[in-house]
């Protein structure tokens, strides 16, 4: 590929150059999509016969328009300064094909470019090729997409047969390489420049009207000097004074006619252009005409602006174009249009008169307020209205956010943290590493890779060196999903070719050998063993097909393990059909469970996804992610105990905020009226005081299929926000704001009318507790995990990035970090939380024993910044405990499905139970840790300060060698001696 890359260089550099002086023959800026053919229609072209055709191949490819925006393709390739708004999305791709016809009659030497990426599981490479007799097609080139937005160049200067050809057309392929093939290829601002051959006509590319008295016109080309000075081609409006022309080498002719007589403030007039021959007598094809209204304009300058709240002042200015004797109030919107209030800054609704004299651009100083209170970002809207004898235009809004200077990430208590041991490739092949499972006898991980189907089986017995001594091909079994290991039996979810038929469990011993493969439901996605070892569960996710057209039934099978693995048999497995709560789908859609299939059951709508099970092994918790819904079973009869909606989460609310854009280019964790379904992927329980508690790792999930595709863009247009509800609808919809945030088109309309009454977003960008027997929510992370990874010294340049590479912000306006693998592990009699995120990566670690206040304890994450390096994309998360790991020291391991690897953090225990005669050469410690008593040692004399984990002061000693914490709430704190040491302690 280097090869052919250097081959090429010189000629797109020879075609950078033959670019400048070329015309524009066809372009699409994508930009207006309220239906199918007029996103395909071009925006402009100078020769007839330019479109687009999709056609469907063995998938069920389609063209998107309705959920079509943001992706980060600036202004790549756009002509005439335009914004990237919309662009052509090609859902499916694999199989389809987009033949775009490009005729280049009267030209030669055609360059085609355009701006494309890709989503995570789409199409991995583009196959180009072209046409000159307008059927048979000869490859072009082979091109490489990522999830970044690219610019490509296609020179076809050099072929001979695209010169001056009307069948000229180029036709895209695409090959999946690796990936599902699912998703999305996107194409912005494509275009066609070529070099005019002398025989077509000239054209004006724009007129402008520049003031009450006089209109530019731009040519094409350069101007016979006869017709280019003729006032009589001008002469349709009345009093042409003159006309005055102004060539500038290789620019365009230029025209500026002026006229005797002012336009009449909103009067409609017409220019027609017409006999105008170009240098090389060439006349017009046809007249142009020139339709425009003329009114003095006011605008805003910007529609976006942001201010430190220590900056004392910001200037937003209003731009004025044809200035007359008028006036326009600049209103201050309060709620819900904004969130930040006359606390925040000192600005009143305000008339602004105009005069003929008035300047092009009126400032408005606006006074910030830096208050000290610890918030999310804040906007205000300002908005254009009421005006006399002047038009609004553009920009009829301005947002203005306040950055908070407050309000602080928590701070790391460190009391445990994650030290980096080494990062494994289980393979020597590109692959991925999806669920993993340690097995304490044997000391090895157990390992998949749903790509290549292939289960490894690695020696841990060194944490430091881990080494794949044997792979299984699970090929003959059906493929992999997930795997367990527990007493002596590997368990590995299968799922059927046909993913819709039933899938398998299968069974191997310890060292890969074949037991046995038992029926189990479709697409057995989680595996997992009961605590006491007597019963393997799955969960049948149940998915539809690509075409929706067959769905079946999510479910949870039992396998009772407790006879053995050579005497298990089919007669051993129960599978717990859903079709019972097909009954009450009416009352439990009510309750809040999320349905997305209005044609299927409730039954095969359910998708379970992860199963946690109770440590007596009575009960187990399912999440069905989709649905946004629990689900309890009752494993000593295996019946569905109860199932309850999980709620959402409002991120209007402080402490709830989050960055929604992707295309404002600044770090905004703001509140907007969305609410966020939980929709957890991995769970996890733990009891406390008797009290069992649900720990979710809220990821989300949306649908994205040809008939329930519930992906929306807050701009596109099927989203009509209703009036009442939303009457700011306008600044949402703008792209720094809400606009290009990824909302479900399922649910929101509420009263039934075909608008929105409440946006839904999936996902909360957040882990939290629930209480298992209420199913009330104890405890949510809120926007802890944006304000981390914004404010992380090495973390905040990649906020928000996919992982598949390190462009900030790139997941903002989907789901954020998306935390999606969790264990809890006890340490030193705590209770902790590790939790994957997904696509920054790394690991969150919080102490979640009081489940109502968990505290932020370490953030760890083994990924470049500088470069697309290290571990990508966590999918499972698995604590070894130091009983059970080869050197008695705590792990945490984490697969990552992107990279392939395998993170081993070690567990550095800050705090240690140690008694007075284990000092040994310490200088300074403390004991015992954590205290159960009332007493806490020193192991010296000295001045000591305890503080809280947030720094609040509690304690104060002078000359002490213990101190009395009997009055102390349970919970960790911070002792400071004089000396400069510091210690952490826990008082239970």
């Amino acid at each position: 590929m280097l090869k052919h890359l250097l081959l090429k260089l010189p000629l797109l550099l020879l075609s950078s150059n033959l670019l400048m002086a070329q015309d524009l023959v066809h372009y699409w800026n994508f930009n207006t999509s309220t239906a199918l053919n007029e996103l395909l229609t071009p925006t402009s072209s100078k020769v007839a016969g330019a479109a687009i055709v999709h056609t469907v191949g063995t998938s069920t490819s389609t063209v998107e328009f309705t959920s079509n925006t943001g992706q980060d393709f600036g202004t790549l390739n756009a002509r005439n300064s335009e914004e990237a708004l919309t662009h052509l999305r090609f859902n499916n791709p694999i199989g389809g094909e987009l033949v775009f016809s490009l005729p280049t009659t009267g030209y030669t030497d055609p360059i085609v470019k355009y701006v494309t990426r890709r989503s995570t599981q789409s199409a991995r490479a583009q196959i180009v090729s072209y046409t000159i007799d307008g059927t048979n097609y000869v490859r072009f080139d082979s091109l490489a997409i990522s999830d970044v937005p690219k610019l490509v160049t296609l020179d076809f200067s050099s072929i001979a047969t695209a010169d001056n050809n009307p069948k000229f057309k180029i036709k895209f392929e695409f090959v999946q390489v690796a990936g599902t093939g699912l998703g999305n290829n996107r194409f912005d601002n494509f275009s066609l420049d070529a070099t005019s051959s002398g025989n077509v006509t000239p054209t004006v590319l724009k007129a402008l009207v520049l003031s009450d008295a006089s209109i530019r016109v731009i040519f094409d080309r350069d101007l016979d000097d006869a017709s280019a000075t003729n006032i009589a081609n001008f002469a349709n409006i009345a009093n042409l004074a003159s006309i005055s022309r102004s060539q500038n080498g290789a620019a365009p002719d230029t025209l500026l006619l002026t006229y005797s007589t002012p336009f009449a403030q909103g009067s409609s007039n017409s220019l027609v252009i017409n006999n105008v021959k170009d240098a090389a007598n060439i006349p017009m094809a046809a007249p142009y005409t020139f339709a425009f209204n003329y009114n003095s304009t006011i605008a805003f300058d910007k529609v976006f602006y942001t201010v430190k709240e220590d900056a004392g002042s910001i200037k937003v200015t209003l731009k004025l174009a044809n200035p007359t004797a008028s006036s326009v109030d600049v209103v201050v919107k309060t709620a819900p249009w904004s969130t930040a209030t006359n606390n925040d800054f000192t600005l009143a609704t305000k008339t602004y008169p105009i005069t003929g004299s008035s300047n092009a651009m009126i400032e408005i100083t606006i006074p910030i307020i830096n208050d000290s209170e610890s918030e999310n970002d804040e906007y205000f809207v300002l908005s254009l209205e009421n005006a006399s004898g002047v038009a609004i235009t553009g920009g009829t809004y301005a947002t203005v956010y306040i950055k908070d200077n407050d309000k602080k990430a928590p701070i790391a208590s460190k009391e445990i943290e994650l030290e980096l041991v080494t990062s494994f490739d289980p393979a020597t092949t590109v692959s991925t590493t999806e669920a993993i499972s340690y097995e304490p006898v044997t000391k090895r991980i157990y390992a998949i890779s749903a790509v290549q189907k292939r289960v490894d089986i690695i020696d841990f017995s060194n944490p430091a060196a881990p080494v794949t001594i044997k792979s299984i091909d699970m090929t003959p079994y059906g493929g992999v999903t997930s795997i367990a290991a527990k007493n002596g039996v590997l368990a590995v979810g299968s799922p059927n070719a046909n993913e819709q038929l039933a899938g398998s469990i299968v069974l191997f011993d310890l060292e890969g050998t074949f037991k046995k493969q038992l029926t189990v439901g479709a697409l057995p996605d989680f595996v997992c063993f009961t605590p006491d070892g007597s019963k393997i569960m799955t969960a049948d996710e149940g998915q539809p097909n690509t075409a929706y057209t067959v769905d079946p039934e999510g479910s949870v099978s039992v396998v009772n393990i407790s006879v053995g693995i050579n005497n298990i048999s089919q007669s051993d497995v129960t599978t717990i059909s859903f079709a019972s709560l097909n009954a009450n789908e009416a009352s439990l859609i009510a309750s809040g469970i999320r349905k997305t299939a209005s044609f299927s059951t409730l039954a095969q709508d359910l998708e379970p996804e992860y199963i946690t099970v109770s440590p007596d092994s009575k009960k187990a918790w399912v999440v069905c992610q989709e649905n946004n819904a629990m689900m309890e079973i009752n494993l000593a009869n295996l019946t569905i105990a109860s199932v309850w909606p999980l709620g959402t989460k409002d991120y209007s609310l402080a402490g709830n905020g989050a960055d929604f854009s992707t295309s404002n280019g600044e770090i905004l964790i703001a509140n907007f009226p969305v609410k966020g379904y939980y929709m957890p992927d991995a769970i996890a329980n733990y009891t406390v005081n008797g009290t069992t508690y649900i720990v979710t790792a809220n990821e989300g999930d949306e649908k994205e299929y040809s008939l329930v595709n519930e992906r929306a863009a807050v701009s596109s247009n099927p989203v009509v926000l209703d009036p009442t509800k939303f009457p700011n609808a306008a600044v949402l919809k703008q792209t720094h704001n809400l606009g290009n945030f990824r909302i479900s088109n399922l649910q929101g309309d509420t009263d039934k009318d075909g608008d929105y009454d409440e946006l839904f977003a999936v996902g909360s960008r957040s882990f939290s507790i629930f209480n298992a027997s209420t199913g009330n929510l104890v405890y949510d992370s809120g926007d802890d995990f944006e304000y981390i990874t914004s404010q992380h010294p090495t973390f905040s340049t990649i906020f928000n990035a996919n992982h598949e590479n390190n462009t900030m912000k790139g997941r903002s306006n989907a789901k954020g970090c998306e935390p999606e693998a969790l264990t809890i592990a006890e340490l030193n009699d705590q209770k902790y939380a590790f939790v994957g995120l997904e696509r920054i990566g790394g690991v969150m670690v919080y102490n979640i024993t009081d489940p109502a206040k968990p505290v932020f304890v370490d953030y760890k994450n083994n990924r470049s910044t500088t470069a697309y390096s290290g571990d990508h994309g966590p999918e499972y998360v698995v604590h070894v405990k130091g009983s059970e790991s080869p050197d008695g020291k705590d792990y945490i391991l984490v697969s990552n499905e992107i990279s392939g690897t395998i993170t081993v953090f070690g567990v550095k225990n800050v705090i240690t139970s140690t008694e007075e005669n284990n000092m040994n050469n310490i200088s300074f410690n403390i004991y015992p840790n954590p205290v159960k008593g009332t007493k806490l040692n020193l192991s010296q004399m000295s001045d000591v300060t305890v503080e809280t984990i947030n720094g609040q002061k509690v304690m104060e000693a002078a000359n002490v060698n213990s101190l009395d914490v009997s009055q102390f709430n349970k919970g960790l704190y911070i002792l400071k001696t004089a000396e400069g040491f510091t210690r952490k302690f826990v008082v239970e």
